[in-house]
């Protein structure tokens, strides 16, 4: 229930001599949606729990509270402002037991219809309270000074080495304290946080300390179809779709028609957002501290065989995942369910440029031409390494591994582009890769339009200043148009001609257009050729 409050917050520390009650988990964040909070702490003896709150610290004039006397509080506050700051207080209907100050704060989610930028950052295998744990969080806490984070994703093995509720305090509250009272977390769990679930139990009787910690939106209250069960979820944040499925429990992820895969189809043919991300413990490709290639590896190789072709199916952009104690990140590739040594690039990529923007090379997907092709990242180095990983997995453009190798994932998302940058421990990016999404009337295909022959095309000089050179072949003379795109899919030149049989040589003037990364489009009928081309 809510009520206005007429008092002023009582001084904390009084509080807190005076009634005894003690906070030794917590406040963290769960369950975000644009109108509620769920906020979660325990205390060291039993008692009833509150919130106060408001827009300002100084206006915490609003509560919720829950007369129930127990040490774990789950309470949620409902019937908030969209994209709105809020500053609280936590404790009993007696006393104030935290808050007061800045850190003690949450934004709701954005509208639905916001495309506005938002991030989140994605750590995995970090739960070991290791300095490499550490280190990462200091980085990460560095890079975002504005704090501007908006959640977290946890991939899994969050609390070493098998998943108790002391391990989880020491391993992961006690650890990331300072900045789990301002930036909500969702979770996906890995193979040690289940050494202390009944995992021989049927799926939905599973219990534990992780699925005591971890709350998750399944009744489809942030987004997403209502799975019911606490086992895999969906929600939504701006004009971004997530996913959480759960790779450890072997009656589910083995069998290609287990209830979480009906409900993950289910899921994606409901989505109305522009990107997709999806993320599980278990990555289906990586030569780190786990092999993909491993014949015992039956958790890594079912949700490459039954959870990608669906994930692929429907345009998921990002699948994240942890376990292999390393940072690996693929091209944009498509239809790859084998082992390594069948990955064809001529196949399965659909591009195999290293993804940076600032090489021109950053990845297209074109949504009116099938959204095809999605970035696999591993990053399960945010707390544990492994020496001397192989790294070698075709399907890699970019990895990072060794005995001092540790690092976090970031990615942002404003409008129809999204970036992921890499953050190495020591606060320096390793890896920076950019999807853009162009919102154009017609379909790009990568096809070599008929009569043109690729081999002769060439752009020159590119970089370039003010104008530049197009060479190509063609069989016979063809109507040609000419078009270029900005970054953001916005069509800044465009110039249509009757190409010459065999060679043509075309000069075009870009003085006027800003320094940047362009795509070129040569189309010839109703296919066209790309390519990249980069003003000074």
């Amino acid at each position: 229930m809510c009520r206005n409050l007429s008092s002023l917050l009582i001084l904390l520390a009084v509080c807190h001599s005076a009634y005894g009650q003690s906070i030794i988990r917590g406040p963290y964040l769960q369950v975000l949606s644009p109108e509620s909070i769920q906020i979660c702490w325990r205390t060291d003896i039993p008692a009833n729990s509150r919130i106060v709150f408001g827009t300002s610290l100084n206006t915490q004039e609003q509560e919720v509270f829950d007369l129930n006397s127990k040490t774990d509080h789950f309470i949620t506050i409902p019937s908030l402002e969209q994209g709105t700051t809020y500053y609280y207080s936590i404790g009993t209907t007696d006393s104030l037991l935290a808050g007061g100050n800045q850190a003690l704060r949450f934004t709701t989610s954005p509208a639905a219809a916001n495309t506005g930028k938002f991030s989140f950052w994605a750590i995995g295998d970090f739960g070991k309270a290791s300095q490499g744990q550490i280190d990462v969080m200091n980085s990460f806490i560095q890079y975002d000074q504005e704090a501007e984070t908006d959640f977290m994703l946890m991939l899994g093995d969050n609390a070493y080495q098998d998943g108790t509720q002391a391990e989880f305090q020491s391993k992961l509250f006690d650890v990331y304290d300072s900045i789990l009272t301002y930036i909500p977390i969702y979770s996906t769990p890995g193979n040690h946080d289940y050494n202390s679930v009944n995992r021989f139990a049927p799926p939905t009787e599973h219990t534990g300390p992780y699925y005591d910690i971890f709350k998750s939106p399944i009744l489809g209250e942030a987004g997403g179809i209502p799975s019911y069960t606490k086992l895999y979820y969906s929600f939504d944040y701006g004009n971004a779709h997530f996913i959480s499925l759960n790779s450890e429990i072997q009656a589910y992820t083995l069998d290609d028609n287990s209830p979480m895969y009906q409900w993950l189809e289910a899921d994606l043919q409901a989505n109305t957002k522009e990107w997709v991300i999806c993320f599980f413990h278990q990555p289906p490709y990586s030569k780190g501290s786990h092999d993909s290639d491993d014949f015992w590896e039956l958790l890594m190789t079912a949700m490459r065989q039954n959870a990608l072709p669906i994930l692929e199916q429907y345009g998921v952009d990002l699948v994240l995942n942890g376990h292999s104690h390393v940072y690996e990140r693929s091209k944009l590739i498509k239809g790859h369910y084998g082992f390594s040594f069948s990955f064809n690039n001529n196949t399965h990529a659909i591009n195999s440029g290293n993804g940076n923007f600032e090489q021109g090379e950053q990845y297209i997907k074109y949504q009116n031409s099938g959204n095809e092709g999605t970035v696999y990242v591993v990053c399960g180095n945010s707390g544990s390494k492994e020496d001397n990983p192989d790294l070698d997995h075709p399907a890699m453009v970019s990895s990072y591994g060794g005995s001092n190798a540790y690092g976090s994932l970031i990615v942002e998302i404003e409008g129809n582009r999204l970036d992921g940058k890499y953050l190495k421990s020591d606060g320096t990016l390793f890896d920076h890769f950019t999807i853009i999404k162009p919102d154009l009337e017609d379909p790009l295909l990568y096809e070599k339009p008929n009569g043109l022959d690729a081999s002769t095309v060439s752009l020159y000089p590119n970089p370039f200043e003010n104008t530049f050179n197009l060479r190509f072949h063609l069989d016979k003379a063809r109507n040609v148009t000419l078009r270029i795109f900005d970054s953001g899919g916005k069509e800044v030149f465009r110039d249509s001609f009757k190409g010459k049989k065999h060679e043509n040589i075309y000069t075009g003037d870009l003085a006027s257009l800003h320094a940047g990364n362009y795509l070129v489009s040569l189309q010839i009928g109703k296919q066209v050729q790309t390519m990249h081309l980069t003003k000074k």
